[in-house]
């Protein structure tokens, strides 16, 4: 996950092969831009929380 302000959004997903892109809550609000430091307002991604998480589920239930 990179995170980026508004001024570079289009640029960091130009450098991602299909990325996912959300709205950073409140509770990351001290994020920063990846590119220049300024405040981040959102995440870019390449797979969706919910994904990532039954990803990991699989994996554990497959070691088991």
């Amino acid at each position: 996950m990179i995170t980026v302000c508004k001024q570079h959004v289009k640029e960091s997903i130009n450098l991602l092969n299909v990325p996912h892109v959300q709205r950073l809550s409140k509770t990351h609000e001290e994020q920063k831009c990846t590119f220049c430091g300024e405040q981040a307002h959102f995440k870019l991604f390449y797979s969706t929380p919910i994904e990532n998480t039954l990803f990991k589920i699989k994996m554990k239930s497959s070691v088991s």
